[in-house]
C-alpha cells in the first residue's frame, strides 16, 4: 500500500514538474548568423479560447490562409526595419505539453524583403494558434 501511495505521489509531482517545464522550453529554435539562439515559447494559457482539434477528424480551426493573414499582419509590426515579410515555409504542428494537448498551431519561417529581394536567415520565425493568436519569437540564452 506503500509503494501505491509512493507512486501516486511521485506521478503527480513529475506530471506537474513537465507542465511547468513546458513554458520553459522552446517548441522550435535556431541559432542565428551571429550565434544567439531564437526561439518560440509557450505555454496552455495561450492556447485559452482554442479550439482543440484532432488532425484525423477533418479541416483545423483555423485555415493556411487565415493564419498566413495573420502572421503577415503582425510581423509588418514586429520586423518593422524590412520593407515586408515573406512566408518562407508553414508546418502544422501539435503543442505537446501535456496541460495542452490537442492543440496545434501553425509555425511559420519568414523572410525579410527589402527592394523586393528575399534575404535569407534563420532568426525570423512565428507561431499561429488555432484561435488566431500570435507566439512571437524570443532570444534566450543556453
Amino acid at each position: 500500500m506503500k509503494n501505491i501511495l509512493a507512486t501516486i505521489i511521485l506521478l503527480a509531482i513529475s506530471s506537474s514538474v513537465f507542465a511547468y517545464e513546458c513554458g520553459d522550453r522552446a517548441f522550435t529554435s535556431t541559432r542565428t548568423q551571429d550565434g544567439s539562439s531564437i526561439g518560440l515559447f509557450a505555454s496552455a494559457e495561450d492556447f485559452e479560447g482554442a479550439e482543440k482539434w484532432d488532425i484525423n477528424s477533418g479541416e483545423p480551426p483555423l485555415s493556411v490562409s487565415q493564419a498566413v493573414s495573420i502572421v503577415t499582419e503582425w510581423a509588418e509590426g514586429f520586423y518593422h526595419r524590412f520593407d515586408s515579410m515573406a512566408v518562407k515555409s508553414v508546418r502544422i504542428q501539435e503543442y505537446g505539453c501535456w496541460d495542452a494537448r490537442g492543440h496545434w498551431l501553425y509555425v511559420f519561417s519568414l523572410s525579410p524583403v527589402i527592394d523586393d529581394n528575399r534575404l535569407h536567415g534563420s532568426g525570423y520565425m512565428a507561431a499561429v494558434t488555432m484561435s488566431g493568436k500570435v507566439i512571437e519569437p524570443r532570444e534566450f540564452g543556453e
